[in-house]
Order: structure tokens, then sequence, then C-alpha cells
């Protein structure tokens, strides 16, 4: 079974940024463990350009974004309808 999430994600999974980018890894990593799922996760980043990142519970992929509602409607939820 593929399990797409789409939300915050830490950067550094040692050093999540507030309790749902916590909240958001701990599921992404918890679902890993099971038998024959695999996890991608959309999120966004304000940091650096888009870029896909390997972990052991599957990927993620960091879509910049500009701040507020205006960042996330024209750059993260634009990004996912193309």
């Amino acid at each position: 079974m593929r399990v797409l999430m789409v939300g915050p994600f830490p950067e550094d999974l040692d050093k999540p940024d507030g309790g749902v980018q916590a909240a958001t890894a701990n599921l992404a990593v918890g679902l890993g463990t099971l038998p024959n799922v695999e996890v991608e996760v959309i999120s966004n980043s304000v940091t650096s350009g888009e870029r896909t990142v390997s972990h052991p519970f599957g990927s993620v992929t960091y879509i910049p974004q500009g701040s507020g509602a205006r960042g996330w409607a024209r750059d993260l939820h634009g990004h996912l309808i193309r």
C-alpha cells in the first residue's frame, strides 16, 4: 500500500519545529515500519529549493513556498494540482 501525506514535515527529523511537524514525522515513521507500506510525504519548505530526501520509512519532497495563505495557494497547492 502506498500512503501519500501532505503536511508540515521537519527538514531535520531530529528537530521538529512544533507539534504538528512532530506528529507528521511520528506518523510517517510509524507507518513506514508496517510491512508492505510505502510512505511519501509532500511538505513545504521556506529555506531551500525543491528536493526529495530519502528516509528509511520512504521519501519526503520539499516544495518551496511563500508565506501565508497566498504562498500556500500559489506554491504548494498549485504544485499539487499540476
